[in-house]
């Protein structure tokens, strides 16, 4: 393969989920999609990681010990003199506000666990300046909005109170929970495949009844379709399962875990991609079963298989980065991208002039045995992967450049490669 083949291939593999697909023809599969979910962080990974908001200079929001729970926002509530949405729209889903609080230089909110995914958004009556962590906290985000027009994904599971301040001026914080409303696609059991997602659309998908741990999806070629990517969720099972896919054409893949129960937005679980030929039968099978491969009798456990044309994503050029993607609750479109020269321990490419809050993707491949962390003008993250493997950057607004390194004192071997894309939101 190509080092642009392995770029490709890595946006399918990187997904945390997913495990080693099944043998099939290796040149047929072309992967473009990196998984993707609304909320971030998993159950177990609660406290592991805190949400910092920061409104212009010197604002700053922490997460402390849980106090009190939030009470009911009131309808029509207002901060200083700012409208707060009664509801936002997040992927299709609306969320309801739930609670909003503001004060002179500091504002408090307590975070209580919820069973679906909530958003935060943010106003300050002096600036219109917004800071937000990265994905995984090494470099906050600056991003430049209106009051309320932004929001950040916040785990289910969290605990804790969040408090703003600010150095001068009033400062305004709002909670929104995941109400009744759902997109256009498939929904069963409070779980849905969304008709568009992924950057593409949906061509067909089943959610089993509560215990069905074997699925089955008939579809057939569909004119036009050179690249579809298979989606899989289990949930609400054991930890220790296995969920295996294949296609009637062209391998498979493997997860591991069934006990996710609070994923809402299915269409973000994991996934593989591959291409079709034409007239080639798109059907696919799903079996939850034991490590050794015996049968998994439990009767609350939820599966769902789908698969969605990808077709437009994998034509989006030349560096084999997807041409729209998701991340935060957020549709980015992809504006421009680099593939940077790799050096014997970094991969470096200036980061483009443009307005607004700004996503990459980088990407790593063929780094051998070095383990690799996404870079911002020159500070390293807390998160490393090796390779293939792809890190989502929120770029801080003034950011000169961004791409990998090797940590630990590796070195990059010769035909190292790498591929940065840059993003815009789209919604």
């Amino acid at each position: 393969m190509t080092g642009i083949d392995d770029l490709r291939a890595s946006l399918a593999r990187h997904a945390d989920e997913a495990g080693s697909a099944a043998p099939g023809p290796a040149e047929r599969r072309r992967g473009v999609h990196d998984r993707i979910r609304v909320v971030r962080r998993r159950r177990a990974a609660t406290g592991a990681a805190a949400l910092a908001v920061v409104v212009a200079a010197g604002v700053t929001a922490v997460l402390l010990p849980r106090q009190d729970s939030a009470a009911p926002a009131p309808a029509g509530a207002t901060v200083f003199g700012v409208d707060v949405p009664a509801t936002m729209t997040s992927l299709g889903y609306e969320y309801r506000l739930v609670d909003v609080a503001s004060g002179d230089g500091v504002a408090r909110l307590d975070l209580t666990e919820t069973s679906g995914p909530r958003l935060v958004s943010w106003a300050s009556s002096d600036a219109d300046r917004v800071e937000l962590p990265s994905g995984d906290g090494s470099w906050p985000l600056v991003a430049d909005g209106s009051d309320f027009t932004d929001w950040t994904s916040v785990d289910p599971a969290q605990e804790d109170q969040l408090v703003a301040e600010v150095p001068e001026g009033r400062v305004a914080l709002a909670v929104y929970e995941l109400g009744d409303q759902r997109p256009a696609g498939v929904t069963a059991g409070g779980r849905t495949f969304r008709d568009r997602a992924l950057g593409g659309r949906l061509l067909g998908a089943v959610i089993g009844d509560p215990g069905q741990d074997t699925l089955g999806l008939a579809l057939r070629s569909v004119p036009g379709v050179r690249e579809v990517t298979v989606v899989s969720f289990c949930a609400d099972g054991p930890a220790d399962a296995e969920v295996a896919v294949d296609s009637l054409t062209s391998g498979g893949f493997v997860s591991s875990g069934c006990s996710d129960g609070t994923a809402v937005d299915v269409a973000a679980s994991g996934s593989i991609s591959y291409a079709v030929a034409p007239g080639e039968d798109l059907g696919q099978r799903l079996r939850v079963r034991t490590a050794d491969g015996g049968s998994v009798l439990d009767d609350d456990l939820r599966a769902g298989l789908a698969v969605y044309d990808v077709t437009d994503v994998a034509d989006a050029g030349p560096s084999g980065l997807p041409a729209t993607t998701e991340h935060d609750g957020h549709v980015w479109r992809l504006v421009s991208s680099a593939t940077p020269e790799v050096g014997d321990r970094e991969a470096v490419t200036a980061v483009p002039p443009g307005p607004g809050r700004r996503l990459a993707l980088v990407v790593n491949a063929r780094t051998g045995r070095a383990v690799v962390s996404p870079t911002v003008d020159g500070r390293t993250g807390t998160t490393s992967s090796a390779a293939p493997s792809t890190a989502r950057v929120d770029l801080p607004v003034g950011a000169s450049t961004v791409g990998y390194r090797a940590v630990g004192g590796a070195r990059l071997p010769d035909g190292a490669r790498a591929a940065v894309g840059f993003y815009e939101r789209a919604d």
